[in-house]
């Protein structure tokens, strides 16, 4: 296999109370032939130094002292990305397996195209049954909609989800700065502020014809970080983002010309993006209680073609290239 080198490009690896999928993650990269800075953010109660000492690869390793909550986990990424020299990010969790080739895409597109904002790509989940796993969906269904005006750019963009982008390191911390400058206690506020951010920034290159990443479909979690947001989309953005209009007019309103005020900005945001993510959580209620009916009825049969070793999916990344929009459901 031809080294991949990425002149650019560092992969940010951030660490919790896994070890298990640490060292899973070690075992792949040590079978990953490129050369990429690496970036160890390791935010878990104990060490986890020496899991990474078995990487092949260099890398540089921070230990930032235990994520006691979202304050100190949004602290410790942005001091991360204050230590990382490259021009280009790439968040890494324990249990994602990156397909490299197309990441590699993804940063010669950046270095081309100084009006890209962000590169990303297909996600798709996987879940474990022994030695098997198997993939289940993808993690994000949207499209990217690229528009020169900003404002329509971000409207029309209401389900873009960012963290899985190759990002530009000078966007990364602009955000994490509003994040931690505006007390973000909460996943859903730093997210919104990332997605947001990247897209006023400029257009999101999709590569449709590739899976980019998989990553675990499971909850490692006690309770998932998300829930801490609250169910209701609509009373977190009345809580959180509404009530902020200091962060609104650092995000979006001082670039906006027709509508300068921020009652305008949040009524444009509640219509085109609470409202319909509020129908399309609701219509996922409805399709999991289906599937829950269906699965009473019908024995659970998994498909080889959907399947990969544990550890090693490069077989998935090469039958799906060009086909991952078709092969598996949503």
């Amino acid at each position: 296999m031809k080294k991949l080198n990425f002149e650019s490009t560092t992969l940010l690896i951030t660490l919790k109370d896994n070890e298990i999928y640490s060292n899973k993650l070690v075992n792949y990269l040590n079978f990953q032939n490129f050369n990429i800075q690496i970036f160890i953010a390791d935010g878990s109660a104990k060490s986890q130094e020496e899991i990474f000492k078995k990487l092949r690869h260099k890398y540089t390793y921070y230990y930032f002292g235990e994520d006691i909550n979202f304050e100190k986990y949004f602290l410790k990424i942005k001091l991360s990305l204050e230590k990382i020299q490259t021009e280009y990010i790439f968040f890494c969790d324990q249990d994602d397996y990156i397909n490299f080739k197309c990441l590699k895409k993804k940063e010669d597109i950046l270095i081309s195209n100084k009006k890209i904002s962000a590169t990303i790509g297909n996600i798709f989940n996987f879940t474990e049954n022994g030695d098997e796993n198997y993939i289940v969906g993808k993690m994000y269904n949207f499209k990217i909609r690229n528009y020169d005006n900003a404002i329509i750019r971000l409207l029309r963009n209401k389900l873009f989800k960012g963290y899985y982008c190759l990002h530009r390191k000078n966007n990364l911390i602009k955000s994490f700065d509003l994040i931690i400058k505006h007390k973000a206690k909460d996943l859903r506020t730093a997210e919104f502020v990332l997605n947001t951010h990247l897209l006023m920034q400029g257009n999101i290159f999709f590569i449709k014809d590739e899976i980019s990443l998989l990553r675990w479909a499971g909850n490692k979690y006690k309770v998932h970080p998300i829930k801490y947001s609250g169910r209701s989309h609509i009373y977190w953005f009345l809580k959180n983002i509404s009530s902020n209009n200091k962060l609104l007019d650092e995000l979006i309103i001082h670039k906006m010309r027709l509508f300068s005020k921020s009652f305008s900005t949040k009524i444009l945001l509640f219509i085109f993006h609470i409202i319909p993510i509020e129908l399309r959580k609701f219509y996922f209620i409805i399709r999991k209680f289906l599937l829950r009916l269906f699965k009473i009825f019908v024995k659970v049969s998994y498909k080889k073609n959907l399947s990969f070793p544990s550890g090693k999916p490069e077989q998935i990344f090469i039958n799906f290239s060009k086909k991952a929009d078709t092969q598996v459901n949503d």
